[in-house]
């Protein structure tokens, strides 16, 4: 673990749009403090990182707000919850994309029940492990795609995509030769991180 010392306000706001740069889909910031040490402070600059436009304001009365940026920005305030179910009450809402969760389950944006979504978010999710191959092998009979995308900022998953689909045998695929030989002549996951594969997905 590093630990960086910030001594403004400027300070914090610039440390908080660097980690908004290294933030993917689902992760979690936890801001820990006293009133005044700058949670506010962070999480404005976090927004600005992510693109937020609105103002980011302490959700200390409301428990909860949603901003709208590269990724969607949840700034909950939960220090004076006793338990993760009083979160039940928050307006969940199906996703607006489809979401494959981590035990392979589909939520669809038209058909998703906003209870189900709750009660995985807040019972599966956070108690049991997360099936990474088995949500990579539903996205692959479910959606055919293409191309799978590993947004970074890191590369770290193109190992484990590779695995599940040797597991799924996709396309033939039964070696990790066979794996390194389809991304050599054609690539399907591509990764954000490495220029080469960047430069497949986003056009300059």
């Amino acid at each position: 673990m590093s630990t960086v010392e910030v001594a403004s306000p400027a300070a914090t706001d610039r440390l908080a749009r660097r980690v908004a740069d290294l933030l993917e889909p689902g992760d979690v910031v936890l801001l820990a403090g006293d009133l005044g040490a700058g949670k506010t402070t962070f999480t404005r600059g976090l927004g600005a990182g992510l693109g937020v436009t609105e103002p980011v304001v302490s959700p200390t009365f409301t428990l909860a707000r949603v901003y709208a940026g590269r990724l969607d920005l949840v700034h909950a305030d939960v220090y004076r919850l006793d338990s993760r179910a009083e979160l039940a009450d928050l307006a969940w809402s199906a996703p607006a994309v489809p979401l494959v969760d981590g035990r392979g389950a589909v939520f669809r944006p038209l058909g998703a029940d906003p209870a189900a979504v709750r009660d995985y978010t807040l019972g599966h999710q956070v108690v049991a492990p997360y099936d990474f191959t088995a949500s990579v092998r539903v996205v692959m009979r479910e959606y055919a795609p293409d191309h799978l995308v590993l947004l970074g900022p890191g590369g770290n998953l193109g190992g484990a995509v590779a695995q599940a689909l040797l597991a799924e045998g996709w396309r033939g695929l039964g070696t990790k030769a066979d794996f390194t030989a389809m991304q050599a002549v054609a690539p399907v996951v591509l990764s954000m991180a490495r220029p080469e594969q960047r430069a497949r997905v986003v056009r300059a």
